[in-house]
């Protein structure tokens, strides 16, 4: 078992108030992480070093410095990978090969923006004789960082990364599901000892406490969130007090598309892929909504019942594992909630109860379920289950397929499924969603760009714009004249 303490001011600190936050596997009930339970000075303390820190050092400044740190870092964590992952696995429940895969990416992301922290540029104009106008990209400042559970590794970097790289200050709030996993890839950065104290805090705590603080102090200059819909509508609207910057990457509810001249055998694979069956479809851009031609309606239901009843459930560690938990019990409870609403609104194909025989009574299983017939306006169609739920559309021409993938308040990615790149570009124009894959699903390079559309996102993640999120313009105007 981990015990965590925060990190402020260049030292680990345990609890000021005794309180503690548990973590444990969702495959078997184990404990494995103890984390404190920040107190709001604790909060506030972090915030203040935090500030010290950016106005003080010259971190901001040195770009070498912070290109070097960002590359060790990447090192270090890569020599532990198989490590990280297996923490990742007790921790959130992904299947081992997943959680190597998540870590692999992470380490990447640092990578990548290790490339980038000198390459933090702005932009020279002569305007009229005599004038010159510098326009300078420069750090925001304190960035308050609130991670998910879902992906905890990759989406503490995939902000953090660019921060730093940035020249920013920043303090780490991680879910209280997973503390270990981020606790201890801050550990490794932190025990570098080449990061000026200050710039670097990770505080682990409730989001009452901690995450409301980040998001409404007048200190703090940014917030940076992935997580659902409704969180990310209360950090905007606290942010909006101090009018923060806000970069929030949020819930989805995403098309898969498959016409009937797709490649069929590769559709049905992607289709749990897609999803992140293996994860319980815990992801924010999983595939949860499968819209089906007419003429291959059938042949893929099938096909998707056979693949879905195959899967071995089980702790992720486990050799032949190929699908873990849900995260809670409060989780499984939503999700079987959702199953209530398809049970009456659509047909059940496969699936549909928790799972409770031998091992698997001791953790959160439910089985990968898969209705059909989904009414458009159907809860089950509508709201973010955020478990093995799939849902079937049927539809007639690219036409109705765009109005039944528009037809949500999300707009986080889709996929298209057909071998008419000209009826895949049509339809990729007409879907209201920051990421539109064809004839895949769920790559993501770093080296490109994402966002949300509609209630998925404010701001822009990966890329050398995600590096630009946390930075600020500056014009500068110099008369050379007489």
């Amino acid at each position: 078992m981990i015990t965590c303490s925060n990190y402020i001011d260049g030292k680990w600190i345990p609890s000021s108030n005794g309180e503690a936050i548990e973590s444990t596997n969702p495959a078997t009930g184990e404990i494995v992480c103890t984390a404190p339970n920040a107190s709001l000075d604790e909060v506030q303390e972090a915030i203040t070093t935090a500030r010290m820190a950016f106005e003080s050092t010259t971190w901001a400044e040195d770009s070498e410095t912070r290109a070097r740190v960002l590359y060790r870092w990447a090192q270090e964590m890569r020599n532990k990978i198989d490590e990280l992952a297996r923490l990742l696995t007790d921790e959130n429940g992904k299947i081992l090969s997943d959680a190597k895969g998540e870590m692999g990416r992470a380490i990447g992301i640092v990578e990548y923006y290790a490339g980038l922290a000198q390459n933090v540029m702005g932009k020279t104009a002569i305007s009229s004789p005599n004038f010159y106008s510098f326009v300078l990209r420069e750090p925001m400042g304190v960035v308050g960082i609130i991670v998910p559970w879902n992906f905890p590794a990759v989406l503490m970097v995939r902000a953090v990364a660019p921060a730093l790289a940035a020249g920013n200050a920043v303090i780490v709030k991680p879910a209280s599901y997973t503390p270990g996993i981020n606790y201890t890839m801050i550990k490794i950065l932190t025990d570098m000892g080449k990061v000026p104290h200050g710039i670097v805090n990770f505080v682990a705590g409730k989001g009452s406490i901690v995450g409301a603080e980040l998001a409404k102090h007048r200190e703090v200059d940014m917030v940076a969130l992935t997580g659902s819909s409704e969180t990310g509508k209360s950090v905007m609207k606290a942010a909006a007090e101090t009018l923060k910057k806000v970069s929030l990457e949020l819930g989805g509810k995403s098309p898969n598309i498959v016409f009937g001249d797709a490649n069929f055998d590769k559709a049905v694979r992607y289709a749990l892929k897609g999803a992140w069956m293996s994860f319980g479809c815990q992801v924010c851009y999983s595939g949860t909504r499968i819209l089906l031609d007419n003429k291959v309606h059938d042949q893929f239901v099938e096909a998707l019942k056979t693949q879905a009843e195959s899967m071995k459930l089980g702790y992720g560690a486990n050799p032949g594992v190929d699908m873990g938990p849900v995260i809670s019990q409060d989780q499984v409870d939503v999700v079987m909630d959702f199953i209530d609403v398809g049970n009456k609104d659509a047909k059940l194909v496969t699936g549909g109860f928790k799972v409770e025989e031998g091992d698997l009574s001791k953790g959160f299983f439910v089985a990968p379920t898969v209705f059909d017939d989904v009414p458009v306006e159907s809860r089950l169609s509508q709201e973010e289950v955020f478990g093995p739920v799939l849902s079937i559309f049927r539809f007639d021409g690219v036409e109705e397929a765009a109005e039944i993938a528009n037809n949500t308040l999300f707009g986080l990615a889709a996929a298209v499924w057909t071998t008419d790149i000209n009826k895949a570009l049509k339809l990729a124009r007409k879907i209201k969603a920051g990421t539109v894959w064809i004839n895949t699903y769920g790559k993501l390079p770093f080296q490109a760009e994402m966002g949300g559309h509609k209630e998925s996102g404010v701001g822009i993640q990966y890329g050398q714009e995600g590096l630009n999120e946390f930075t600020q313009l500056k014009h500068v105007g110099i008369d050379i004249g007489d």
